[in-house]
């Protein structure tokens, strides 16, 4: 395989799409998601579940920064 500097790298593929969006943890996704909204973000995606481990929703707050809010799932007793 050809040795790609970096710079050479970015020409070929464009990292920015390639981004993954910063992660917040909440103590609320339904809170979250509210505020998002009322603060003039808006929730890009519907909110997902792994069971036992935890909720999350992708938003974009309202500077146009994308985010993924995530709520761990309550602990198992």
């Amino acid at each position: 395989m050809a040795d790609l500097r970096m710079s050479q790298l970015h020409t070929v593929i464009d990292v920015t799409e390639l981004a993954v969006p910063t992660a917040r943890t909440v103590s609320s996704l339904n809170d979250a998601l509210r505020s998002i909204a009322l603060f003039g973000g808006s929730i890009t995606s519907e909110t997902r579940t792994a069971p036992g481990i935890g909720s999350w929703a992708l938003v974009t707050d309202p500077q146009g920064n994308d985010l993924v809010l995530w709520e761990d799932a309550a602990p198992v007793s």
